[in-house]
C-alpha cells in the first residue's frame, strides 16, 4: 500500500502540481487558513518555474503568485486571508 502522506511525485507528473493547485483553490475560501494560502504560493511558483510547463502556464502562474504574495502581505496587516 502506497504511503498516502508522501509528497506527490511532481518530478515525474508535473501536472500534480495543478491538480493541487485547483484542490487548494477550491478549499481557500471556506477556510481562509494562512499556511493553505502560502502553500497556493508555493504551487504557482513551482508551475511559473517549471520548463516543462508551457509558456502561457507559466506566465499565468507568476502573475498568480504575486497576487497570493500581495494577499498574504494584506493579511500581515488586517489579519484575513480571504
Amino acid at each position: 500500500m502506497a504511503n498516502r502522506y508522501a509528497p506527490p511525485e511532481y518530478a515525474s507528473h508535473p501536472e500534480l502540481a495543478i491538480v493541487a493547485l485547483l484542490f487548494m483553490l477550491s478549499r481557500q475560501h471556506a477556510t481562509g487558513c494562512r499556511t493553505l494560502a502560502e502553500s497556493i504560493a508555493a504551487h504557482f511558483r513551482f508551475v511559473a518555474n517549471d520548463p516543462r510547463m508551457s509558456d502561457i502556464m507559466r506566465n499565468a502562474a507568476q502573475r498568480l503568485d504575486m497576487e497570493w504574495q500581495s494577499l498574504l502581505e494584506a493579511a500581515d496587516h488586517d489579519g484575513s486571508v480571504h
